[in-house]
């Protein structure tokens, strides 16, 4: 059994990864918000998590048939109420997807009371050794695992005749080949997290430093914060940045379609004040473009981790604006260096791979 949200480009690779390999394992996917995959994978049984499915999900999770509960996301009251419901044979483990579940409990001494509580014969799992250390420093839980998920198979394929690409996604392509100048792309959702106003400001020095060959491209992502929204396109109007700034608000691409639309950048930005260890960070170094990241303690462990060469900039505009100034002014990273980057991204963060482990790993509790 998985749980989880039932829309999103977070979800659909394990979606994916189920529905295809249905002859060796039979998934309940209770999910909930909405489903957008129902065309998609016929392989899957999905229930929505609501009240008058109450009894049909509890009648899975009691099925002698089940083995193991794949929980992803932060809802710890769910994961306290699954445990108990569940037979004790059956394997349940807490799959954290951001940094959020540390942010609410380091803070906040009843939330970390409560955590603590709930989870402290919990299994949790992250995909990064930075938020299992966070959570490991607040949350004494009975087990922690660390392993990478990485990305979907699709995105690795250079060539494919039977992904046909959607009429939104050849407008999409159509309309990004014909911007002009360096194309930065900072494919993060608009919220508190996001480091929106940082480039905004780094754009502004670049066009005050006499810099016009640029691009900045924004895509309003799944989660939207309708201030900060308002805010960046206030911004850009005030300091007449309209020109160096598109905010796409493309509906969903499948995995080939994003490739192809990294493949027309030149800079992947991956600003942020904290991360797990984002897709969008290891997406550009697939595809060999320039990578311009801040100095968190998520990054620096992937440099020290795999050894490869990252300069990574402060949190601050002046530094994002002199990694984008040498980007613009062609001084780039050398073709070695980008190779590295990439092969370890195909060696180590491939989806297809790596979920097999997690399985394994979890399997071999029962």
């Amino acid at each position: 059994m998985m749980m989880g949200p039932g829309y999103g480009h977070n979800i659909e690779p394990y979606l994916d990864y189920f529905n295809r390999h249905h002859d060796s394992y039979e998934l309940v996917f209770i999910y909930w918000k909405r489903y957008d995959f129902f065309n998609e994978f016929k392989n899957i049984k999905a229930i929505k998590l609501e009240k008058k499915n109450i009894f049909k999900v509890l009648k899975e999770i009691r099925s002698k048939d089940l083995s193991l509960i794949w929980q992803h996301g932060n809802n710890i009251l769910l994961y306290k109420l699954i445990s108990f419901f569940k037979k004790k044979s059956v394997i349940h483990f807490l799959n954290i997807w951001s940094d959020r579940l540390y942010l609410e409990v380091k803070d906040s001494f009843i939330k970390r009371l409560i955590a603590r509580i709930m989870l402290k014969k919990a299994l949790i799992h992250c995909y990064w050794y930075t938020t299992t250390n966070n959570l490991k420093s607040q949350i004494k839980a009975a087990f922690y695992a660390t392993i990478d998920c990485g990305l979907h198979r699709d995105i690795f394929i250079k060539e494919n005749g039977k992904n046909i690409l959607s009429e939104h996604a050849k407008a999409l392509l159509t309309s990004v080949a014909s911007l002009s100048g360096k194309k930065f792309f900072y494919p993060k959702s608009m919220t508190d997290a996001a480091g929106h106003f940082l480039i905004l400001e780094a754009m502004l020095k670049l066009k005050t430093a006499g810099f016009n060959n640029f691009t900045v491209i924004f895509r309003r992502g799944n989660e939207v914060n309708q201030t900060i929204e308002e805010a960046i396109k206030q911004f850009a109007f005030t300091h007449h940045l309209q020109e160096h700034l598109v905010i796409q608000e493309y509906a969903y691409l499948s995995f080939y379609e994003l490739a192809l639309l990294w493949q027309q950048m030149d800079c992947g930005l991956q600003i942020a004040y904290h991360d797990q260890l984002s897709t969008t960070f290891l997406e550009p170094m697939l595809f060999k473009k320039e990578l311009i990241a801040t100095n968190i303690e998520s990054y620096r462990i992937y440099k020290e981790v795999f050894g490869v060469e990252i300069e990574l900039c402060e949190i601050e505009s002046e530094s994002i604006f002199k990694r984008m100034a040498m980007v613009c002014a062609n001084t780039t990273t050398n073709d070695s260096t980008l190779e590295q980057r990439k092969k370890v991204i195909e060696e180590n963060f491939n989806f297809e791979h790596n979920v097999g482990k997690i399985i394994d790993h979890y399997i071999a509790k029962v």
